[in-house]
């Protein structure tokens, strides 16, 4: 199953709304390189992917994550793990639909103009986590 925009499309442009009320855009031709974490409280993987997440946050790139279902968790479950990067609860379903997602977690890094740089559908492990930062222009690629 293919989860996600392909690797070199242009991320579709959205305005979101974070959990804590601030607006921002992602995707698009002018949006700012941003890393897409979905994920949802209930996924195993996504639970167990938690400390690579944390690690991408804290090399200072621009991290969001996509809360799919349950939504009325999502709070509770950032404060629990930490998750201190800005979050949307993709209630309308809009934004799984618009980018295709069909399976958590999906990590994505969007770069220049919008273009998608760099895919992971799956439990994130630290060899992701690093490629994932040599895409965006944060770290060393490991092999």
């Amino acid at each position: 199953m293919t989860s996600g925009p392909e690797i070199g499309a242009t991320a579709p442009a959205l305005g979101l709304t974070t959990t804590d009320g601030q607006t921002m855009k992602i995707g698009g031709t002018d949006a700012a390189p941003t890393v897409l974490y979905f994920f949802s409280t209930q996924c195993p993987y996504c639970r167990a992917s938690i400390p690579q997440v944390h690690r991408i946050a804290a090399s200072g790139a621009r991290v969001v994550g996509i809360a799919l279902r349950p939504y009325d968790e999502v709070d509770g479950y950032a404060k629990a793990h930490g998750l201190d990067f800005p979050i949307s609860s993709d209630r309308s379903g809009e934004i799984s639909n618009r980018y295709g997602v069909k399976a958590t977690p999906l990590l994505l890094v969007l770069g220049a103009k919008g273009a998608v740089a760099f895919k992971h559908v799956g439990q994130i492990d630290d060899l992701t986590a690093s490629n994932a930062l040599q895409e965006a222009g944060l770290g060393a690629k490991s092999h």
